[in-house]
Parts: structure tokens; C-alpha cells; sequence
């Protein structure tokens, strides 16, 4: 963590020391892959999920407590994607100053769809709360579990928060406030391509699909590849036999064929979806699970869920 010295000491080996970088501690993957790029050349974040950890419901480690113990800095999607997390940081991590992208102004956020939604359920809006980007320590704090948590996957949403994150830590570490600066401009300009790029590769994707669980609605939205309909609202939660029905229903009367799934999704319930029918299932992670951890990990999620749908499409 940051060190706070004695003002004598301090003046003391003043010109002898650089100042220390941040401990920076991402809650999934995509985050710490934002961060990284934002800090590249300076120091590295540390992310508190593994791999193939479920972040609604996990248990964390000794290892990964004293990471929060240790923090400066706590970067998270949101309390609708990990509601576990807030009361464990009101007693590891108090002090650390704590940033939601859901809670940062100009992030475009969506309203979680409904088994049982009919409607094209892309109710975009954007967070406008006051005092955005500063420290949520007040007990029971939490984020609107209305929304649909996976808002990295608009890559604009990234965009936001790279530039909040490099202003935050510009603030609290002033030696290396340009080279923050300069990184999250820099992932920008990245990104705008990447978002380019994807569009155009979209734009060629006439098929309809469904997905196993309702967790790419921000990257379909985007680019305007909506889902028709979810197999589950949870993958960790069966659907019911009206649902399955329903489903069944929407694959016959619009030619689905196509599916795309998270790793590990139910083999047995998308046989019953389509009984009868031929379909092509394509995996995506929206957490980049398959990826190697780091910087390039976040552009790596966009380009592997393109081609999930390209893949999908035939």
C-alpha cells in the first residue's frame, strides 16, 4: 500500500525515493485488463478472480484477501456482479479507494432482461449519479440489481472507465500522472479501431440467434445483433418447463439455428430447445477465461466474441 511517513522523515530522504506506484485490484479479468493497459510501464494490477470462477458466488482465498488488505485501489464492474464483494471490502479494504464501472458517469448501462421478457429489452441508459468515481464506504451500499451487470462488453463502457481510472491514479500518484494520461488515450485510440473493425465483421451476420444465458447483451447492442431469447437468466438457475416451451416455440417459428454460449453451459437443455431441429452452438467467455491475463486480454474478449458470431453465422 501507499506510505504515509512522518513530514520529518519524509523531508528527510525527500529527492532519495520515488514515490510508490498504487496497489491496484481488479475484481475479474476484463477490468485488470483495462487497468494494465492504463498502467502499462508503470505497475501491474492484480485481479482477485481466477479463471472459471463464477463471480456472483465465490469463496476467495487467503491469498486474495490480503491482496484487498494490501489495496490502494479497488476497480469492480459493479455490486450486481459480484454482490458478495461490497461488505468484505467495508472490513479488508476500507481505506481503498474504490472504482464501479457502473457507477461512472457517461457508462452506458442496460436493463436486465426477464425470462419472460417480451419486449427487445435494450432500455439503454446511462449513469448520471452524483459524486461518480469516489469511495462507496457507506454500509449497504449497492448498485441497481436491475441492470444487466456485464457492461465491460460495450467497449465504449471501457473507454469511460480507462479515462476515469487514469485520472483517479493520476491524482493519487503525480509522478507518473502523464504516463496514466497518455496510456488511457492510447487504449482509446485503440479501441475506436477495434470498434471499427468489429462493425464491420458484424455487419455481415445475417443469422438469428439465442443464447444460453443472457450475459452478451451489451456487446450484441452495440453492434446490433441482438439475441432473440435467453435458454436461462442464470447458468446457475434451471429454467422452467413454460420456458422451455417458449423457447421451443421461438426456434421453430424464426429458423434459429444458432446459439451462443458461455463455457460450460447445459448440453441437455439446448437438446430440448431444439428437439427436432439442426443448431450450431458457438463459445464465447465474456470474462476471456481461454485468454492470457494482462493488457491485450480486453480487445482479445471483443475479437473472440466476433468470431464466436462469425463462427455461428456458417
Amino acid at each position: 500500500m501507499l506510505k504515509y511517513l512522518p513530514a520529518a522523515l519524509t523531508l528527510t530522504i525527500a529527492g532519495a525515493a520515488s514515490a510508490e506506484v498504487p496497489d491496484v485490484v481488479a475484481d475479474i479479468a476484463p477490468i485488470q485488463s483495462i487497468a494494465a493497459r492504463v498502467m502499462q510501464g508503470v505497475g501491474t494490477p492484480d485481479v482477485l478472480l481466477p479463471p472459471g470462477a463464477d463471480p456472483h458466488h465465490y469463496a476467495m482465498r487467503p491469498s486474495e484477501a490480503r491482496l484487498l488488505q494490501n489495496a490502494d485501489f479497488v476497480l469492480m464492474a459493479g455490486a450486481g456482479l459480484t454482490p458478495w464483494l461490497n461488505d468484505t471490502l467495508d472490513t479488508l479494504a476500507a481505506d481503498a479507494q474504490r472504482l464501479e464501472m457502473a457507477r461512472i458517469e457517461g457508462v452506458v448501462l442496460i436493463e436486465a432482461a426477464g425470462l419472460s421478457d417480451d419486449d427487445d429489452h435494450t432500455g439503454e441508459h446511462h449513469h448520471e449519479e452524483e459524486g461518480h468515481g469516489e469511495d462507496h464506504h457507506e454500509a449497504g451500499h449497492d448498485d441497481d440489481h436491475s441492470d444487466d451487470p456485464h457492461m465491460w462488453l460495450n467497449p465504449e463502457n471501457a473507454i469511460v472507465f480507462a479515462l476515469e481510472l487514469a485520472e483517479s491514479l493520476a491524482t493519487a500518484d503525480p509522478e507518473h500522472a502523464d504516463a496514466y494520461v497518455a496510456n488511457a488515450s492510447e487504449f482509446s485510440e485503440e479501441l475506436l479501431l477495434v470498434i471499427s473493425d468489429t462493425e464491420q465483421r458484424m455487419e455481415k451476420i445475417q443469422a438469428s440467434h439465442i443464447v444460453t444465458h443472457d450475459a452478451f447483451a451489451y456487446f450484441e447492442t452495440r453492434f446490433g445483433k441482438r439475441a432473440l431469447g435467453a435458454v436461462s437468466n442464470s447458468h446457475a438457475t434451471r429454467p422452467g418447463a413454460a420456458h422451455l416451451k417458449e423457447m421451443q416455440a421461438l426456434v421453430s417459428s424464426q429458423n434459429v439455428t444458432c446459439v451462443l454460449a458461455e463455457p460450460g453451459y447445459a448440453e441437455g437443455l439446448l437438446e430440448t430447445v431444439f428437439e427436432g431441429h439442426a443448431f450450431t452452438v458457438s463459445v464465447a467467455d465474456p470474462l476471456g477465461g481461454s485468454l492470457v491475463p494482462g493488457a491485450d486480454l480486453y480487445a482479445g474478449i471483443l475479437s473472440e466474441l466476433a468470431r464466436a458470431f462469425e463462427a455461428c453465422a456458417g
